[in-house]
């Protein structure tokens, strides 16, 4: 994975693929499954959990 210019950028993207999960659940469980691992991983490496991620994308500040 292409690493971003900003942590911050990080989070969304993890966001934006737990909500692809969701959206895919259903329909594409194995796509869904793996937007799911990749935005834990993504959150992880940043020493966050998936509970965590909303919180800290609203805390961030964009400099």
């Amino acid at each position: 994975m292409l690493p971003t210019d900003h942590p911050q950028d990080d989070l969304l993207i993890a966001d934006a693929l737990l909500r692809h999960h969701y959206r895919l659940e259903d329909d594409a469980p194995d796509r869904a499954n793996r937007a799911h691992d990749l935005a834990a991983a993504i959150v992880e490496r940043h020493g966050l959990s998936l509970c965590e991620l909303q919180r800290q994308i609203d805390r961030g500040a964009y400099s």
